[in-house]
């Protein structure tokens, strides 16, 4: 009864093992070919001891032929799962840095977007050289936080870093949404251009503005004080390129309408007004 229950668990070791949810799936199908450089010639031997057993008169090897093929039997298929084997390392390795690859290229595209790859006629970023510049119309969007200075200097650089980084966080998202590219963060204002039609912009700034009037109410609940910005747009030709040297690299846009774009949001605080846009703008708008 010991022993029957000895082979009833080894059998029951056997098929929980062959049962793996590891052996299904595709990434490890090269322990199939390994199972089967096993059970092949387990197979044969039992086979042979078969035809053995019948014929109590001829041995397990009758001559050199059937030793040849049993050995054949025994080792093509080892060698399968073996190659198997490192075809299923190799593919996951593969996958692995495929993987890896396109983590890299998503988070290297947080600081370089791929949309100003586009702009200046360039198939990847690596092809982006220092001194690579295109001339283009487009709008420019600049954005300011109202008395930040005043209200930075109540609070340590920390509690700062995480109010900006708490106000980002839930506007950044509307440039993209609106075919725009951030330019650049400086402190706590933001530069963003669209390539489009200037209609995007001022959609842009629109929806910035409802934005900002959910996230102060949520202030207004936790005790904070309100946030107000400044919003100018401009339109008009800008040169896009990319400044620095093989060291240090940053693609920006330089011209005399992101000047102007960024007089016109100095000017919401003499008027006392969120938004001002240009004529240029408004024309563009009207063409569409």
């Amino acid at each position: 009864m010991t022993r029957v229950g000895t082979r009833t668990n080894r059998f029951e070791m056997i098929f929980s093992f062959l049962r793996r949810p590891f052996l299904r799936e595709r990434t490890n199908t090269a322990y199939y070919g390994v199972l089967a450089g096993l059970i092949f010639p387990l197979t044969a031997a039992c086979f042979r001891a078969l035809s053995v057993g019948q014929d109590p008169d001829t041995t397990f090897f009758g001559n050199w032929t059937d030793i040849s093929l049993f050995a054949l039997l025994c080792l093509v298929p080892a060698v399968l799962g073996l190659l198997a084997r490192q075809v299923g390392i190799g593919r996951e390795r593969w996958s692995r840095m495929l993987g890896d690859q396109a983590d890299l290229i998503a988070a290297y595209e947080r600081f370089y977007p791929s949309n100003l790859v586009e702009i200046l006629g360039k198939e990847h970023v690596t092809d982006v050289l220092p001194g690579d510049s295109k001339e283009a119309e487009m709008t420019v969007l600049f954005s300011d936080i109202r008395d930040f200075t005043t209200l930075s200097e109540t609070m340590e650089s920390r509690e700062v870093f995480n109010f900006l980084q708490g106000y980002l966080s839930r506007v950044t998202g509307i440039f993209s949404r609106n075919n725009g590219i951030i330019d650049k963060f400086i402190g706590d204002s933001i530069m963003a251009i669209f390539p489009g039609s200037a209609y995007d912009a001022r959609k842009a700034a629109t929806d910035l503005l409802l934005e900002l009037e959910d996230y102060n109410r949520g202030r207004r609940e936790t005790g904070f004080l309100p946030v107000r910005i400044g919003i100018g747009l401009h339109r008009g030709n800008v040169t896009l390129g990319a400044l620095g040297s093989s060291y240090r690299m940053d693609c920006t846009v330089i011209g005399d309408t992101v000047n102007l774009a960024s007089r016109i949001e100095s000017l919401t605080k003499r008027f006392h007004v969120p938004c001002i846009l240009t004529d240029s703008v408004l024309k563009n708008i009207d063409e569409e």
